[in-house]
């Protein structure tokens, strides 16, 4: 759940616009899993606080978060509060580091309990968007959840 949460404010942080909706493809490699896994899904964002995640494939769930209420635990909170202050460019250097070069932003885990779950998560943003096209977090134990974004729609 951290991972999907943290790429949600990766996908939108960049540029606040009114709305967005989106479709996803996240797929999910660890050495514990048997090959990958394939997840489909919807993204909705209202401004100022509101995200919808919505897995519809292979099994349908529903991540919600609206202002302070929402179906998520307080340590996940905070982990999104500080990946969406790295890429509003407020990153606390002493959790994040940011490396941006081009299109690729590089966001690497500085504290010792980030670093045992999250090795790196690198983001491409679309120039024409604004929002991330790709996500890709590199786990701690060698796995790997990527992300890819499609049929982006945006309201100003």
């Amino acid at each position: 759940m951290k991972t999907i949460l943290i790429t949600i404010m990766l996908a939108l942080a960049t540029a606040m616009p009114k709305q967005v909706t989106a479709d996803f493809i996240l797929v999910k490699s660890s050495p514990m899993l048997q090959g990958e896994h394939i997840f489909l899904g919807k993204l909705t964002y209202r401004s100022p606080d509101y995200i919808r995640w919505e897995y519809t494939s292979p099994e349908r769930a529903v991540w919600e978060l609206n202002g302070t209420k929402g179906n998520l635990s307080p340590q996940v909170k905070r982990m999104v509060e500080m990946i969406a202050a790295c890429v509003n460019g407020k990153a606390d250097e002493r959790n994040l580091k940011v490396d941006e070069k081009g299109n690729v932003m590089t966001i690497t885990p500085q504290r010792r309990d980030m670093k045992r779950v999250v090795e790196k998560i690198v983001v491409i943003i679309d120039p024409k968007t604004g929002l991330a096209a790709s996500v890709e977090i590199h786990e701690a134990n060698g796995g790997k959840t990527s992300i890819a974004f499609s049929n982006v729609k945006v309201v100003k």
